[in-house]
């Protein structure tokens, strides 16, 4: 208090306003202009921060919208973002990148055309069956269908089955056949639908009477053309109730498909994209292990 009384009176001795010391002047600032100032910004700093967040969120609820039912590559770029399931990201992903893409293959690399020719090859084996169920119709006793099913007795349903069906399965097997193939002893030698028989009917527990037929077939001299040999078989699978048997054997032999048919033929695509329709050609010939044949395995053998 003295010190400031002395500085007071010499202030109105020299007339001016007493000189405050560093101290007292930080002091005065600090507490009068500093802290009402500092208020005042950071009042500001916290509104401007707040605003901020709100526009934010407003921005981020447009974007949300847009990625929902917007059609913009940025909306595109959220919905991929925001979804955490691998799954939904792939579709989201396929249908922006591959929108619209029209694919002219179908079931696993084949085309409708080719597909269609498959189903024909099945189609005429149906129609071939069915004339031959229609010749058994007609009779009404179990003797009746066995002298139905003789092709010395009825000679027309010998030349159904062997211009109808045989031809029509001839076709089926010799679709996509290779025109030769490699023996490391043969050489090349030429491939054909007897061939086919023979490998496919090796003896073996469950294959002896298919083997059976084939060697009684290819020990007929009559028979010299491989087309001969191969219908002769089949009149003989009928008369044993072994057609659709056989069929099955066959589609089993993956060596055998492999060393006869190109990756495009029936056989070999019935294993993957023909199957449906490789199980409808057994349920085809299905019904003709109920009948009784006795057919003539050289019947008509120089058509």
């Amino acid at each position: 208090m003295a010190a400031l009384k002395e500085m007071l009176q010499r202030a109105d001795e020299q007339g001016r306003q007493p000189e405050l010391c560093p101290s007292q002047k930080i002091g005065c600032s600090v507490s009068e202009n500093s802290l009402w100032t500092m208020g005042r910004e950071w009042e500001e700093v916290q509104r401007e921060e707040q605003e901020g967040k709100e526009k934010e969120k407003e921005e981020e609820v447009e974007v949300r919208g847009q990625a929902d039912g917007g059609r913009t590559l940025k909306s595109r770029t959220t919905a991929v973002r925001s979804v955490s399931f691998a799954g939904s990201v792939q579709r989201a992903e396929t249908s922006w990148m591959g929108e619209d893409v029209q694919f002219p293959m179908r079931g696993l690399g084949l085309s409708s055309l080719c597909l269609q020719e498959k189903k024909a090859l099945v189609s005429a084996v149906s129609v071939a069956v069915e004339a031959i169920l229609a010749q058994f119709s007609s009779s009404r006793t179990v003797v009746q269908k066995a002298l139905s099913g003789d092709s010395s007795i009825n000679p027309s349903l010998g030349r159904l089955v062997l211009q109808c069906l045989c031809h029509a399965l001839h076709n089926l097997l010799t679709d996509g056949l290779k025109p030769h193939q490699s023996d490391l002893i043969a050489g090349r030698r030429p491939n054909s639908a007897w061939g086919l028989v023979q490998a496919s009917t090796k003896p073996g527990p469950k294959t002896q009477v298919l083997f059976n037929l084939q060697v009684r077939v290819g020990e007929l001299p009559q028979l010299r053309k491989s087309k001969h040999r191969f219908n002769a078989f089949f009149l003989g699978l009928l008369n044993i109730k072994f057609l659709d048997f056989w069929l099955s054997h066959l589609q089993s032999c993956g060596d055998v498909l492999e060393t006869f048919y190109c990756p495009g033929s029936f056989m070999r695509l019935s294993l993957t994209t023909c199957q449906p329709l490789f199980e409808e050609l057994l349920l085809v010939l299905q019904p003709l292990s109920l009948l009784t044949f006795n057919l003539d395995l050289l019947f008509r053998t120089t058509t």
